[in-house]
């Protein structure tokens, strides 16, 4: 009903503007405060008008007022035209979150509460992720990095977890990029590494480059992305959730040690129901390890979120006014 009532203000105004169309002095506006989800969502961004409070060096928080059809310049009109509809669609509350987390598949959306619950086990209690407001957005790969710029905007503490996504070349004309285990590929093929590092259509984003990024090259402004790395004191990776969560949990499954212990954990990943498995270690079998790049960027996330970017000093117009 809250999204309902949005769309006939838009119709209100439409009616009263033909009716006093002869009218040049005759503007309406509606002015609506809202914490529901629903209400901002179903606004277009160029009606909406975000109020960020933050702190200060005096007793009292400022808020920043930020304009959407001014701030979001920079993101294309058929992206914001997707961004809109996806929010409207899936309901997620990204406007009203203190933090968020973006994730790409099913298995990880439904251990992230049970992920965040382990992690929280190593965390001091004014750190803990339960004890925080933090949306959980599920994306696909292929459309992460139109959110880049949108939560740059909103100044939101955001982690993407993404895959590697390792592939090869077949040896067909022309080439034909295969999926395959991590040890036997050599680039990438995951759009939110793309676009998060930068690269141009028919660059290539070489799985040596990924593994040579420091922890700093993952962070950019508000955002941190995770995507598989080798765990503490092994050599071997995952290329996907699954394969990494095995290759973390070597307890739980039967892969021999060694070099050849991802190529066995990929090949054991095929066969798991990624709802299946999800449901089982989300609520069955609770002792298991986090694999090591969600643990890294849950603990980034769980750190205070860097200062707001200050607001634009008043010119003396303002300040006259």
């Amino acid at each position: 009903m809250q999204e309902v009532f949005i769309s006939q203000l838009d119709s209100a105004v439409q009616a009263l503007s033909k009716k006093y169309k002869d009218s040049p002095t005759w503007r309406v506006q509606f002015v609506v405060s809202t914490h529901s989800s629903h209400v901002a969502n179903t606004a277009k961004f160029d009606a909406i008008r975000y109020f960020l409070s933050v702190p200060s060096k005096s007793p009292f928080r400022h808020t920043k007022v930020k304009d959407f059809r001014k701030g979001l310049a920079k993101i294309p009109s058929e992206d914001q035209d997707f961004l809109h509809q996806y929010m409207t669609l899936t309901k997620c509350d990204l406007y009203f979150a203190d933090k968020a987390i973006l994730i790409e598949g099913t298995t990880e959306r439904l251990l992230i509460p049970r992920i965040c619950a382990i992690v929280d086990g190593e965390l001091s209690d004014e750190k803990k992720l339960a004890q925080q407001y933090i949306s959980t957005i599920e994306v696909g790969g292929a459309y992460a990095g139109k959110f880049y710029e949108l939560l740059d905007f909103l100044e939101l503490k955001s982690l993407f977890i993404t895959d590697v996504d390792a592939v090869f070349d077949d040896g067909t004309k022309p080439t034909k990029w295969r999926k395959c285990p991590y040890s036997q590929g050599t680039r990438s093929n995951n759009s939110a590494l793309r676009a998060w590092f930068g690269k141009e259509k028919g660059d290539a984003l070489l799985l040596n480059e990924l593994e040579a990024k420091a922890p700093k090259d993952k962070i950019q402004n508000y955002r941190r992305i995770a995507y598989q790395i080798p765990e503490e004191g092994l050599t071997v990776c995952g290329r996907s959730y699954e394969d990494a969560f095995i290759i973390a949990n070597p307890k739980l499954f039967p892969i021999p040690e060694g070099e050849h212990a991802g190529d066995y954990a990929w090949t054991l990943a095929q066969d798991m129901g990624k709802t299946e498995t999800a449901l089982l270690y989300a609520i069955r079998k609770k002792e298991w390890l986090v694999p090591l790049y969600i643990k890294e960027g849950l603990i980034w996330l769980a750190e205070p979120p860097p200062p707001p970017e200050a607001p634009p000093a008043l010119g003396t117009e303002a300040v006259a006014a």
